[in-house]
């Protein structure tokens, strides 16, 4: 587990007294509930010049954004990825879904992987919230 950040480490920490957990068996109320408890205790790293809750109308309801702005990065050196910084932040930005199948997940969860995905890119990142199945047919998520 070495190569895990703190977070991830401490999450496969949960999850190995366990053993594996199928969800199915365990019900998706009680899977997300799971999935709420380990996460809570995972904390908000890295740290990121801003983020900030928005919303946005949608046809149906309003989608809830999230949306990372990283520190600028050193004006000359190297970023933890290895290539040379040119002291600018990317003019780019990336559209994050989080994971989950559909079914599990939300913003929050997503929080410590976008502040990761925004440091190490360099860009803006905006996590979208997308209303969940079974509740909510597939193709009524994002509407």
């Amino acid at each position: 587990m070495s190569r895990l950040t703190p977070g991830a480490a401490h999450v496969v920490e949960q999850f190995e007294p366990a053993g594996h957990v199928d969800i199915d068996e365990l019900g998706l109320a009680a899977a997300r509930e799971l999935e709420q408890q380990l996460m809570a205790e995972v904390p908000h790293e890295p740290s990121i010049a801003d983020v900030s809750d928005h919303t946005m109308a949608g046809p149906e309801c309003d989608i809830p954004l999230r949306v990372y702005r990283p520190d600028a990065p050193p004006s000359s050196g190297t970023l933890s990825s290895g290539t040379p910084s040119s002291g600018t932040l990317s003019s780019g930005t990336i559209v994050f879904f989080h994971g989950g199948g559909w079914v599990m997940g939300n913003i929050e969860l997503a929080d410590t992987l976008c502040r990761g995905i925004a440091r190490a890119s360099e860009a803006a990142v905006v996590s979208v919230g997308y209303r969940l199945a079974p509740e909510n047919p597939l193709s009524r998520g994002a509407r």
